[in-house]
């Protein structure tokens, strides 16, 4: 047991001594997440939403209070359009950074129980479009709590009587249409990409445990290590071993660093994210050895794993959040996708039910991946393989 804790201890050191490593694997990361997630989070000014009311009907009186409400001013700018039309110029003109507009059914098919909504317009930026749509689903989500008396201007009374006459309008769907839509889900943007990468940079900290076997082949001094008189697996495993000690610790480095310098909120089950770490890292390994047993080489393998880790942290959002949606449903094939769905439900406190389903999925990929990659093993230890 002292063999492979001396070899993998000895990768450690290895690893934190060279410069590069520590500026790829610690410093990239952490200035990638502070970039990306203070350009969406930090820049959080009023968005200019220009608002066409076609409708004239009761509803209308209660939809010009709110966008002129001062709680609405503290996240909107609202300018009023004369049409639909000058809603388009304005957005194109870049006066506006988000457009709606208020049919002249709306009133009307809401009254009668029928589905109603609002037409979006969004704008470049995704930030803007995501605090413009927030804020109006805030008042569209009021007219289906039950609040329909209030927001109709009907009296008291009269709703009481309207209720109890069977007369009141049922609560029905009133949302926003268009291609606005909350590209970050239930956490910030320093939240999403803080898990993005975490998982793209912990998949990079596996591809050594190939690249050290490869390089003592490529170097001739592989023979030494099975002249060692201990057994060559301990050897093998020890190297494996500093790999999973550096993923460790880049990710608890990664994760204080932003929690206490960014305040990024990594939730209040650290455990459940030191373990869903630990698989990731094990199905970094697992794809390494994969590739190392079929490229052959270190350049070759470096160059692939580069170059699948890239392509998969790009189809799950990771680096450009609003994809189109044929392009996110191929990254559910993905570890990075399995990883990152689970730390986004530790962040926002999800149900610890449906945590240990993500994370149960992320542990057959890593069992699966090791499996290979064990049986492929021979492949890219034996010496003239």
């Amino acid at each position: 047991m002292q063999t492979w804790m001396t070899v993998a201890w000895y990768e450690l050191i290895q690893f934190l001594r060279l410069r590069s490593v520590v500026i790829i694997m610690f410093i990239l990361p952490l200035f990638l997440i502070f970039l990306l997630g203070t350009v969406f989070d930090n820049q959080m000014k009023p968005v200019n939403i220009s608002v066409h009311i076609a409708d004239q009907g009761p509803i209308s009186k209660d939809i010009e209070a709110f966008l002129k409400d001062e709680r609405t001013e503290r996240y909107a700018i609202v300018s009023f359009a004369s049409s639909g039309k000058e809603v388009l110029e304005q957005l194109r003109e870049g006066s506006a950074d988000y457009g709606i507009v208020v049919p002249e059914d709306f009133s009307a098919r809401f009254m009668s129980g029928q589905k109603a909504s609002w037409i979006a317009y969004p704008g470049r930026q995704d930030y803007e479009n995501l605090m413009a749509e927030s804020t109006m689903k805030f008042f569209l989500n009021e007219l289906q709590t039950g609040r329909m008396a209030v927001i109709a201007g009907l009296e008291a009374g009269s709703a009481e009587q309207l209720a109890g006459s069977g007369g009141m309008p049922p609560l029905v769907s009133a949302e926003l249409t268009g291609e606005g839509k909350a590209v970050f889900g239930s956490v910030s943007a320093i939240q999403y990409y803080g898990g993005a990468y975490l998982i793209m940079f912990l998949l990079y900290s596996g591809m050594p445990a190939a690249l050290s076997l490869l390089e003592e082949k490529e170097k001739g001094t592989l023979g030494r290590l099975y002249a060692v008189p201990q057994p060559f697996w301990m050897i093998v495993l020890g190297k494996f071993a500093g790999t999973g000690l550096f993923a460790i610790v880049q990710a608890i480095t990664i994760i204080v660093f932003t929690w206490q310098v960014f305040g990024v909120s990594w939730g209040s089950r650290p455990w459940l994210l030191v373990l869903v770490c630990m698989l990731t890292s094990l199905c970094a390994i697992g794809i390494s050895l994969i590739i190392a047993s079929f490229a052959g080489t270190s350049k070759a393998t470096q160059s692939i794993f580069s170059s699948l880790t890239v392509l998969m942290t790009f189809v799950t959002g990771g680096m450009i959040a609003d994809l189109s949606p044929n392009v996110l449903e191929m990254g559910k094939y993905t570890i990075n996708h399995w990883a990152v769905v689970t730390i986004k439900r530790i962040m926002d406190e999800s149900d610890t039910a449906l945590i240990w389903q993500s994370m149960g999925v992320l542990a057959m990929i890593a069992a699966a991946l090791l499996i290979i990659a064990f049986a492929r093993l021979k492949k890219v230890v034996k010496l003239h393989a």
